[in-house]
């Protein structure tokens, strides 16, 4: 059967003039969570309850007067590093970044602090690459690659290799 014309508002049609949809996976889409009010984690004695100053403590720019007094109250806080520690996580968890001065950190300090802390991994996902398993790609100055999926793609390569030629 023949495709039908092109229609710019539902794509092209099939021959039961049926739309076609080209260049969108639905099931790839990755429905991101907000964090909410329910979200807002348990902390006795927190330092920033009851303080009612939501510009400080969710900035739209960063470094602002406001923010930097929002950060030494968190200083003085007696659950700094346990505020900090489920703002890191619920970021992890989601892939989100949580919104305003958590820990005595803004979402732009949190993303600093695990862009520097993060583990480098190979492409596959597989393996951290660093020390004995870094391994420098000649053709690309600069570059590293995982030594052990380049090992188990050559021994994987010999044994085709071997069936081929046994046959």
């Amino acid at each position: 059967m023949r495709a039908g014309p092109l229609r710019s508002d539902l794509g092209t049609l099939n021959g039961n003039n049926e739309p076609v949809l080209s260049g969108i996976n639905i099931n790839q889409r990755k429905h991101t969570p907000t964090f909410g009010i329910e979200d807002i984690p348990h902390l006795p004695g927190a330092a920033c309850k009851g303080v009612d100053d939501d510009g400080a403590f969710f900035p739209k720019t960063r470094g602002t007067v406001a923010t930097e007094a929002a950060k030494a109250i968190c200083q003085e806080c007696p659950v700094v590093k346990e505020c900090l520690d489920y703002a890191l996580a619920w970021e992890n968890r989601t892939g989100e970044k949580v919104y305003g001065v958590w820990g005595g950190l803004d979402e732009w300090d949190r993303t600093e602090l695990r862009d520097k802390s993060a583990a480098r991994l190979c492409r596959k996902r597989l393996h951290e690459v660093s020390g004995d398993n870094a391994e420098a790609v000649p053709h690309a100055p600069g570059t590293f690659r995982c030594r052990a999926c380049r090992l188990a793609a050559k021994s994987a390569y010999r044994e085709r290799k071997k069936k081929v030629q046994d046959g």
